[in-house]
């Protein structure tokens, strides 16, 4: 089901969170990913990040 304006939204709500540098350097690299369609970048930048996020919060959780 797809959902209508999906990336803009996401921006807008990405850029909420980030400061205003880190925004800009995502947004470029988002941007340049979508338009070159490289799947196989995109799967294996989405698999690292989910582990060294899931090895951040275990690491938070850990030290309280």
């Amino acid at each position: 089901m797809p959902v209508d304006n999906f990336q803009e939204q996401l921006m807008e709500l990405i850029q909420l969170a980030l400061p205003n540098n880190a925004y800009e350097i995502l947004e470029a690299t988002l941007e340049d990913i979508i338009k070159r369609q490289n799947g196989g970048l995109l799967s294996a930048g989405f698999v690292l990040c989910t582990f060294f996020a899931t090895n951040g919060m275990t690491t938070l959780m850990m030290s309280f």
